[in-house]
């Protein structure tokens, strides 16, 4: 076994663990008529034994993350020849059987879906049976439909029009076996591309390999991507791989090793361990021909350990760390509190248990009417912030009117126009095409400064201003909750402030799923800071993925294509100072493309925050909700046992006594795991 293999089994063998001792709780909870926590526990199991470590290879058109991928892989699994390019993402995950599955994009024009359909059918490939559905297709057919087909066909442009979401690769491998998934993207010079990162994988991949190439190491553009995106969804550690290593002169290797590390080092906490040199090709090559020497010096081994390190260690420490705590909430309040309580009222008689019960009813409809107060508040708060929203991004988009103009006013095209050229229209369609990237690339940078400074911000403070408005409301429904179990039972389990683990926020975000709630980055700062920072770091990932609904405006080959098919750059052949007239009118064509989109983009933003927001609405009131009903079921079920005879019920005392030691043990299990973590 390899060190990178054991590293893996030994994060395999802690979930085993932790999902055991779950296992052991879970019927325990079921009996005490926790339901919140019985929902939750089984909640915590799927997500233990199904989750992977996720890792996304990014990068630009042309830099080898395919080949990276393979050799990672050991097998050429990927396309990855010297012309075509990756058109789509994919997603490669272990499978006993190799076998593959297409998803096609929800917003695939009708008349591509019909010639879509036509192409499936002429191909052998039955049209999906529901919306939605992914297509079976073969290991050996991936390249047809993954592949920009045409290699002097624009590449963006191929990946813009393409109808495909992205393939899933079900592959027998040991990598994948340990429970490593790749994900593998096409170039993000496309628009399309960046904004489907950075909306449905970035907040939730544990790692984010950036490959470079040596050649053209640490572009401009590259650098933007990093800063505007990658560390913008709170990557902090970014593994930043210099490919073709192996192409550069070693008289010149040196110092680009120094130019590399002082580049890209301060962008990753890794600092210069982050960076990493090496040669995909050769990796390949050397696992397809079984020549160790050659994947030796190729670079790879460094980069899959730390990788195996990284994801084994600090990413696994989450995943691991986080359920193990919420999980120690319920065992303490099963085996502190309410053990106990259930042991009381089986001492009681019926008509007691039933009189006492009686009398806590209107306390019952009390804590009704304070869980629905609290999720009111809980909605008049992420309706302000909507508006808030709503109100400062409309302020944002005719600031970005003016600054368009600005940066239009100030930029000077590269591209050179001569009336003796054959082709004038591919003359003036490339001078607009960079025109418009340029300005589209401002906007990015500007509106990357923007979420940063102002609406993660704003997000921020709201979230963090609604925790604090209902931990009163939250600390007072507990306190109802309490005080309705020390009537019934005669015991007072209350729990002073100053002697709690968890504030009651906490404790029902925990008991209602909380790890399950945010992403992998939000449930990193809930294990160091607790869950109203975890709440709070939802700010910035929540902003970077509004402002993505600023990129649809922006998308250079979506401008230009309109203005070639409404004419308008053909009627400017005719005129003087011909460079001049294409910067104004792509400027007005951008400035009005944001005045016509603004009310839309407004509305899809303050959209996007209610929906995000949405979750913690439903997990706090769902929660809140399940305390109330436990209340309910437990007194029932102590009525339905203390029917059965003294007998049973000296026989259900027994059974408690052995839920208690049950939760001994796994509460001691939990705390030599969580130990272990922490002192890791």
């Amino acid at each position: 076994m390899t060190n990178e293999s054991s590293k893996y089994a030994d994060f395999r063998f802690k979930v085993e663990q932790i999902s055991n001792l779950i296992e052991r709780c879970e019927p325990v909870f079921k009996d005490l008529r926790m339901k919140n926590w019985q929902d939750n526990a089984k909640k915590l199991l799927v997500r233990l034994r199904t989750d992977t470590f996720k890792v996304l290879v990014i990068g630009e058109f042309k830099r080898g993350k395919s080949t990276l991928i393979n050799a990672m892989l050991g097998d050429e699994i990927l396309p990855a020849f010297a012309t075509p390019c990756t058109a789509v993402i994919n997603e490669i995950k272990w499978g006993e059987e190799k076998r593959s599955l297409l998803h096609i994009r929800n917003d695939v024009d009708k008349d591509v879906m019909v010639d879509l359909q036509a192409r499936l059918a002429d191909e052998g490939k039955g049209v999906p049976k529901r919306e939605g559905a992914p297509i079976e297709i073969g290991i050996d057919e991936i390249e047809k439909f993954v592949v920009i087909p045409d290699p002097a066909q624009d590449q963006a442009r191929s990946v813009a029009e393409s109808p495909f979401d992205h393939v899933e690769i079900f592959w027998p491998l040991d990598l994948c076996r340990n429970g490593v998934e790749i994900i593998d993207s096409p170039g993000l010079n496309e628009h399309g591309t960046r904004t489907k990162v950075t909306t449905d994988y970035l907040s939730r991949v544990d790692a984010v390999l950036f490959v470079m190439s040596c050649q053209v190491l640490a572009s401009e553009s590259e650098m933007q991507v990093v800063e505007n995106y990658i560390k913008a969804s709170g990557h902090e550690y970014i593994f930043f791989i210099a490919n073709r290593f192996d192409q550069i002169r070693k008289r010149e290797r040196e110092r680009l090793v120094q130019y590399a590390l002082q580049k890209l080092s301060k962008h990753t906490k890794f600092g210069s361990e982050g960076v990493h040199f090496l040669s995909a090709a050769d990796a390949l090559d050397g696992r397809l021909e079984s020549d160790d020497a050659l994947v030796e010096d190729s670079g790879i081994l460094k980069l899959e350990s730390s990788l195996a390190q990284f994801l084994t260690s600090e990413r696994g420490k989450i995943k691991l760390l986080q359920p193990a705590k919420e999980l120690l909430y319920g065992v303490r309040e099963a085996r502190e509190k309410e053990i106990q309580r259930q042991l009381e009222m089986l001492s009681m008689d019926s008509e007691k248990l039933e009189e006492r019960y009686q009398k806590v009813k209107p306390d019952l409809e009390d804590a009704e009417h304070k869980k629905r107060q609290i999720v009111e508040k809980i909605n008049n708060h992420r309706s302000r912030l909507g508006q808030e929203v709503r109100r400062i991004t409309m302020a944002r988009l005719r600031e970005l009117k003016d600054l368009v103009g600005q940066w239009v006013d100030e930029y000077e095209p590269e591209t050179e126009f001569s009336m003796l050229k054959l082709s004038t229209k591919q003359q003036l369609e490339a001078i607009a095409k960079e025109i418009a990237e340029a300005i589209a690339s401002k906007i990015e940078e500007s509106q990357s400064e923007w979420q940063r400074k102002e609406l993660s911000q704003v997000i921020e403070e709201r979230l963090a201003d609604m925790m604090d408005a209902i931990s009163y409301n939250v600390d007072d429904f507990y306190t109802k909750l309490d005080g309705i179990s020390t009537t019934i039972t005669g015991l007072d389990t209350t729990v002073s402030a100053g002697e709690r683990d968890i504030s009651p926020t906490e404790r029902i975000l925990a008991a209602a799923g909380g790890f399950l709630v945010a992403g992998v980055g939000s449930a990193a700062i809930g294990v160091a800071f607790g869950y109203k920072e975890m709440l709070k770091s939802l700010g910035p990932q929540i902003a970077l993925i509004v402002g993505m609904v600023f990129i649809g405006i922006t998308n250079p080959l979506v401008l230009v294509g309109a203005m070639l098919a409404g004419g308008t750059l053909q009627g400017l052949l005719k005129a003087e100072k011909l460079k001049d007239k294409v910067k104004k009118t792509v400027g007005e064509q951008i400035q009005q493309q944001i005045a016509d989109s603004s009310a839309d983009m407004v509305e899809k933003i303050t959209e996007e925050i209610l929906k995000k927001t949405k979750d913690i609405e439903n997990a706090i009131g769902s929660g809140l909700e399940k305390e109330i009903q436990s209340k309910r079921d437990q007194v029932q079920k102590v009525k339905e046992e203390l029917a059965k005879g003294q007998a049973h019920v000296e026989e259900k005392k027994k059974e408690l006594e052995g839920h208690r030691a049950t939760l001994n043990e796994v509460n001691n299990g939990l705390q030599d795991i969580v130990f272990s973590l922490v002192g890791a």
